[in-house]
């Protein structure tokens, strides 16, 4: 599943009833989703996710990919995300907002080789 980037998908919530399975690539940068919530995508695949830049962007659920690419103006991390057994890398990259980990936010890294916390301002803060 792919998205051109001069697309906009505008969903106050993304889930997947099942198993994705192929690739998700969501790359349209003026995207509006306010939370993933359950969302999983086959092994050996990646998901990977562009806000637009003024997007506070919530992982809420239990997001389930070998390679996690997201990015928003702000991300909350509130509930799981993590790799498959194949997983490589988890990216999340946020502007000004910054990232932040609620209490009981769960990195599960399976058998992970990079995690990447980026942001433009704010930082990256744990509850």
């Amino acid at each position: 599943m792919s998205e051109n980037a001069a697309a906009a998908v505008a969903a106050p919530t993304l889930v997947s009833l099942g198993t994705i399975g192929g690739a998700v690539d969501l790359a349209g940068t003026q995207n509006a989703i306010g939370t993933v919530g359950g969302f999983t995508v086959a092994a050996g695949n990646a998901f990977a996710l562009t806000d637009a830049p003024s997007q506070l962007l919530t992982l809420a659920g239990s997001l389930v990919a070998d390679t996690i690419d997201a990015n928003a103006g702000t991300i909350a991390v509130t509930g799981p995300v993590g790799n498959a057994v194949n997983g490589s890398s988890i990216s999340l990259a946020a502007g000004g907002g910054g990232i932040s980990f609620a209490a009981g936010a769960v990195v599960n890294a399976g058998n992970l080789h990079v995690l990447d916390l980026t942001t433009t301002g704010n930082g990256v803060t744990a509850a």
